[in-house]
């Protein structure tokens, strides 16, 4: 059984597999603009899936037949033209198939987590402070400033 799903961004529709959607739900992204779609398996629970008991399919009315023009294809140049290209894949549009849906894990990795981000911050912070005081000479004198800063007060 599949759903048909809809990009908030850029209206796309994608149908997905309801076999896919475990757990809270699932994100998906959008093939045409990238943007996330989020199916709650809530939303998917709430669908449908048995028609009622008293329920009866509808009867379908026989439609009237209907003769439609014939439309004849416009003739082809000579061959021997020498400026006509023939594109025969052109000539008849084809059916669109359908286009798959890149799954997305329904978390995101380790590594974006607020708090490893920002552990990662507060390493580079340090190893850049360790980098301008080794490496530089404002550095160095920044740190003999502090240290007898220190030394005084232990003094006291």
């Amino acid at each position: 059984m599949s759903l048909v799903i809809e990009c908030d961004s850029c209206n796309s529709r994608y149908r997905l597999d309801l076999a896919l959607v475990k757990g809270h739900g699932i994100r998906v992204a959008c093939r045409k603009c990238g943007a996330a779609i989020i199916v709650l398996s809530s939303e998917v629970a709430t669908l449908p899936t048995k028609e009622p008991k008293g329920a009866q399919a509808p009867v379908p009315r026989p439609e009237p037949e209907r003769s439609l023009p014939k439309e004849e294809p416009p003739a082809p140049p000579p061959a021997s033209d020498p400026g006509f290209l023939s594109f025969p894949e052109l000539a008849a549009p084809k059916e669109i198939p359908m286009r798959p849906v890149f799954l997305l894990p329904a978390e995101p990795p380790w590594f974006l987590h607020p708090p490893v981000i920002a552990l990662a911050v507060l390493v580079l912070l340090l190893a850049g402070i360790a980098g301008f005081i080794t490496f530089t000479a404002s550095g160095q004198k920044a740190l003999a400033t502090v240290v007898s800063a220190v030394q005084s007060m232990w003094r006291r």
